[in-house]
């Protein structure tokens, strides 16, 4: 059976119901023995994108999200914005160096 391409992902409500703090994304790459160049944020706010830029890692946001409206001033470069699942797929791809067919 092929490797999975994708290691174990955490979400919000996993992590609470896990542990009584909520952990920062250095605490979690560690634990899943990720290094910040193999690690890519994807978020919809203003915090993840921070979040990111905090553990030192690339960050992806999508616009169709809770908190798209949050995006004007983050630097033109420092992440990528996409508005659709089909640009989020071509992201992940190109930040795992997989060819995109789109």
């Amino acid at each position: 059976m092929p490797e999975p391409d994708f290691e174990p992902l955490y979400t919000t409500d996993e992590m609470r119901a896990a542990e009584s703090r909520h952990p920062d994304l250095s605490e979690l790459m560690e634990r899943a023995g990720a290094t910040p160049e193999r690690t890519l944020m994807v978020g919809d706010s203003r915090i993840d994108y921070e979040t990111a830029r905090n553990a030192d890692v690339r960050c992806c946001l999508v616009s169709y999200g809770f908190s798209g409206h949050t995006f004007a001033d983050i630097p033109v470069g420092d992440a990528w914005i996409v508005e659709d699942t089909t640009s989020l797929g071509a992201v992940i791809g190109r930040f795992m160096g997989v060819r995109s067919t789109v």
